[in-house]
């Protein structure tokens, strides 16, 4: 607004000084020639000089205030040129920041990842090597069994010698739990899933049922205080059993 205010008042006394000059001119020669008053002339005259000095003036105001723009102008680039660059550079190292920050969580899931054990199956966590936290352990050492939620229990079971031809895979059988007496709690039935072909040597263990066993009498070829036992493999048809008011989970 001043330099729009400058620029007028020096506009109107370059349109205003020519007119002036003239008359300062006329009054010269009339002056000169003695047809008019001196006094006149040098009054025109100093209005003249008046008004150069206040158009020399408004020029001077008018080339400080473009000064002042073009300082101004420089000031804001150089202010807009400062802000960009901190910007960029506020915004490259936040870039660099997240980036870091990025591996490290990448780093983190990945130790977490080797920190957990998964199973292949849902199933019962079983026979865990470690109690503690902070437990150390040797590598390839066993640290948990899992039970399959969704798989059958099987039992493995050693079969007499003598009783060896009276079972086959297929037939079906009765379980007794020694834990949980048949007489209250009932049996567990389940089927021969099969009967190694291989025997296994043992001690004999002496009791009234032997007595009693099915089958052919002792073989000649057992050994008097040993006897040949078959591993046989009998799948039940539940994982549970009813004791009382609860059904306690057999695996």
């Amino acid at each position: 607004a001043e330099r729009s205010t400058t620029l007028a008042s020096g506009a109107k006394l370059e349109a205003t000084i020519p007119l002036l000059q003239e008359r300062v001119d006329i009054q010269k020669n009339l002056v000169d020639k003695a047809l008019a008053s001196k006094v006149v002339y040098l009054s025109e005259y100093q209005e003249l000089v008046g008004l150069q000095q206040d158009l020399n003036l408004q020029q001077s105001r008018l080339r400080e205030a473009d000064a002042a723009i073009a300082l101004l102008k420089e000031t804001r680039e150089k202010t807009a040129a400062e802000y960009r660059r901190a910007t960029y550079e506020a915004l490259a190292k936040a870039e660099q920041r997240a980036a870091s920050t990025g591996q490290e969580v990448i780093k983190a899931e990945r130790r977490t990842k080797l920190q957990q054990l998964t199973a292949p199956v849902d199933g019962v966590v079983q026979q865990l090597a470690v109690h503690t936290v902070g437990g150390v352990v040797t590598p390839a050492q066993p640290l948990a069994v899992v039970v399959p939620s969704e798989s059958h229990l099987e039992i493995e079971a050693m079969l007499s010698n003598r009783d060896i031809g009276f079972v086959h895979p297929g037939q079906k059988a009765e379980i007794k739990v020694d834990t949980f007496n048949f007489t209250r709690y009932g049996l567990l039935h389940g089927e021969v899933l099969s009967v190694s072909s291989d025997a296994i040597v043992r001690d004999r263990q002496q009791s009234a049922s032997n007595d009693r066993a099915l089958g052919a009498a002792q073989s000649d070829s057992e050994p008097r205080d040993q006897e040949l036992q078959y591993a046989t493999r009998v799948s039940l048809d539940r994982t549970d059993m009813q004791v009382d008011d609860k059904l306690v989970k057999l695996c």
